[in-house]
């Protein structure tokens, strides 16, 4: 019969231990919870209310006192508790520096051309990423990118290059043994386009293109909720056909294999992620 209790004891046991936590308000209520945690102005918890089971917050103001493991008698299963995640879940990372076109130039380019088009390869860039977190390691999102460039003449031409790209995106993420500072691996593959004006806009070649991205970045982290972020990206796409426009005068214009625009490139990128 002992060996019987005993043994009914230790089965039991974990059950009859488990305990729930008292939150206090000011206006007197008594709530049975489970506190997930307790962070600057607002107290973190989740309870029960006719059936339901809600999680949901409290400002501390509003709290009179906390106790952890003061109900003997739990109100919440183990799976009705939301565990909070012990890890960031929304990345937005916002990036700028300089770009460096990679496609090589035309063959037939003279020499007085050369130095004008090695300007148009050189440039800036200006995006950002957001990622949802499904785990600590795993994410899901969108990424935006604009290139600009211009030619370095000193006449009427004015050329200017801008090139978007923008499309979802597959991250995937590994935290240090602290989980302050983190690599960052982003794929993407959406919607490039391409825009070249000159003489200030009067005439117009245009085009677009599947493009693809891939980023690799490390985030230091410098306070609770920012970090400063290094990356180097590299974006690539290739024109098949583009629109030419000269003042109302619109024309389609199919290249040669020879004559395709490649717009891929290297970005090397500095920024903030929240």
């Amino acid at each position: 019969m002992r060996i019987h209790i005993s043994f009914l004891l230790l089965v039991f046991f974990p059950v009859f231990s488990f305990s729930q936590d008292l939150i206090v308000t000011q206006k007197g209520d008594s709530l049975n919870c489970s506190i997930s945690k307790v962070k600057n102005d607002f107290i973190y918890f989740t309870f029960k209310h006719d059936n339901e089971v809600r999680n949901t917050l409290l400002a501390t103001e509003d709290v009179k006192s906390y106790t952890y493991d003061f109900w003997e008698v739990p109100v919440l299963t183990d799976t009705e508790i939301k565990k909070p995640a012990d890890y960031q879940v929304v990345r937005l990372a916002l990036n700028t520096g300089y770009s460096y076109r990679t496609a090589p130039l035309a063959d037939n380019i003279s020499s007085s051309q050369l130095s004008y088009y090695k300007s148009l390869k050189s440039g800036f860039h200006v995006g950002g990423d957001i990622s949802a977190f499904t785990s600590e390691a795993i994410g899901f999102g969108f990424k935006y990118n604009l290139f600009k460039s211009k030619g370095n003449s000193s006449g009427d031409n004015n050329e200017k290059i801008s090139i978007h790209f923008v499309g979802p995106s597959f991250t995937t993420r590994l935290l240090n043994y602290n989980k302050r500072n983190a690599f960052i691996s982003n794929w993407s593959i959406g919607y490039m386009s391409y825009v070249d004006k000159l003489y200030n806009g009067y005439e117009q070649v245009q085009g677009s293109t599947v493009g693809l991205a891939w980023d690799l970045g490390y985030d230091f982290k410098i306070s609770e909720k920012t970090a400063l972020g290094f990356q180097i990206s590299l974006l690539s796409g290739v024109l098949n056909k583009v629109t030419y426009k000269e003042g109302m005068h619109v024309q389609e214009i199919e290249l040669d294999n020879d004559e395709r625009e490649g717009l891929g490139r290297v970005d090397f990128s500095v920024g903030l992620r929240f």
